[in-house]
């Protein structure tokens, strides 16, 4: 399977555990079978799980579309905070501003968090690079009225 196909398939949608649990067990079958293919049966276990529970739970969009993202924050465990950038808004104009990605912005944007962790990481961590304590002193020295609001 090709990463162009797997966006194609039709997601899982189980109605019960019952096609849950044999949906996981076909996914593991079927897609351990090569080094490649594997990638694909987590994700798409983990899909079903995920729609089977916010479909039980009768979730909101807006509910599930957060869910999601609590999802990715806890398994690449994310604690400063992510953006997700759609390449197909490139496409519209209106959507060009989301991509805005300096470094000096996005510290702005996101400056209390930032600052309160590299505090936290120039204490906790006095063997850390010179470069990289340099960088959590510059941060910390950032003043407040620097703070750039998220549109």
């Amino acid at each position: 399977m090709t990463g162009n196909e797997f966006l194609k398939m039709e997601m899982p949608w189980p109605d019960n555990v019952q096609e849950l649990t044999s949906y996981i067990e076909d996914v593991k079958e079927k897609y351990n079978t090569s080094y490649n293919d594997a990638v694909y049966g987590p994700a798409l276990a983990a899909i079903a799980a995920f729609n089977y529970t916010a479909s039980q739970m009768g979730l909101s969009g807006f509910q599930a579309s957060y869910s999601e993202m609590l999802f990715l924050e806890k398994l690449r465990n994310i604690k400063h905070g992510f953006k997700i950038l759609n390449f197909d808004n490139l496409l519209y104009p209106q959507y060009l501003k989301d991509f805005d990605l300096s470094a000096e912005t996005l510290i702005r944007k996101n400056l209390d968090e930032l600052k309160k962790a590299a505090k936290e990481e120039l204490n906790s961590s006095p063997y850390a690079a010179q470069e990289v304590r340099d960088h959590w002193t510059y941060i910390t020295e950032i003043p407040d009225s620097e703070r750039i609001e998220d549109d």
